[in-house]
C-alpha cells in the first residue's frame, strides 16, 4: 500500500515538474518574442530618425547630378558645391549657350543660393556671321573674351551687361532654389528657382 502511495507521489511530481518545465518553455518563447518586437521597433525608429535627419540637415551632396527643365532648354549640374546653369540656344539664337556659374550653400534644410555667380556666354563661331562675332568682341563693356579657338567663343558678362542682362548687380540672390519634391521622401526630386530672373514664370527642373 505505501509503496503504491509513493509511486503516486512520484509520478505527481514528475507531472508538476513537466508542467514547470512548459511553462518555463512557454514564458521563454514570450520574453524572446517581445524582445523581437522591441528590437524591430527600435531599429524602425533609428531608421526614421536617420531618414528624417538626411531630409532636414542642409546638404549639398543630396543635390549632385543633372537637372532640367521639362523642355530641356534650362540644364543644371550641382557638383558637390558647384552649379552650372545651361541655357541652351540664348533667346532663340542658334550656337549661342549661356552659362551661369555659382558656388551652393543651404539657407536652411530646403533653400539653397549661389555665391559668387557669373555668367558666359559659348558661341559657336560657324553658327554666326563674321560681322556679329565681332561687334561682340568689340563690346568691352559689355563682354569679356575668355577664350576663343577656330570653332568657339566664350565672353564672359562684365558687372553692365549683368546689370543690363537681369537688372541686378549680383546674381547671388537670384540663384537661389528650394527643394519641392521628394521621392521616398527623402531623395530631391524637383527644385524651383521662384524668381523670374532666369526665366519670366521661374523654373523648374527634375532630377534626370
Amino acid at each position: 500500500m505505501n509503496e503504491e502511495k509513493e509511486a503516486i507521489a512520484t509520478e505527481e511530481q514528475t507531472n508538476a515538474t513537466a508542467a514547470e518545465r512548459g511553462t518555463d518553455y512557454s514564458n521563454s518563447k514570450k520574453v524572446l518574442v517581445f524582445q523581437l518586437c522591441l528590437g524591430v521597433i527600435i531599429l524602425s525608429l533609428l531608421l526614421s530618425l536617420a531618414l528624417l535627419s538626411y531630409r532636414l540637415v542642409p546638404n549639398n551632396h543630396k543635390l549632385s547630378g543633372d537637372w532640367q527643365t521639362v523642355d530641356q532648354v534650362y540644364q543644371l549640374k550641382i557638383t558637390g558645391d558647384e552649379a552650372t546653369l545651361l541655357v541652351e540656344e540664348l533667346n532663340g539664337m542658334t550656337g549661342v549657350q549661356m552659362e551661369i556659374k555659382t558656388t551652393v550653400h543651404p539657407t536652411d534644410s530646403t533653400y539653397y543660393q549661389g555665391k559668387g555667380t557669373s555668367v558666359s556666354l559659348m558661341i559657336t563661331k560657324d553658327k554666326q556671321d563674321q560681322q556679329t562675332l565681332e561687334a561682340i568682341k568689340q563690346q568691352n563693356n559689355y563682354y569679356k573674351v575668355i577664350s576663343e579657338t577656330a570653332k568657339k567663343l566664350i565672353v564672359a558678362y562684365t558687372p553692365e551687361a549683368t546689370i543690363a542682362a537681369f537688372n541686378v548687380e549680383s546674381l547671388d540672390a537670384s540663384f537661389r532654389f528650394n527643394i519641392k519634391k521628394w521621392q521616398y521622401g527623402v531623395i530631391p526630386k524637383e527644385i524651383h528657382f521662384q524668381n523670374d530672373t532666369f526665366a519670366a514664370n521661374g523654373l523648374r527642373l527634375i532630377k534626370k
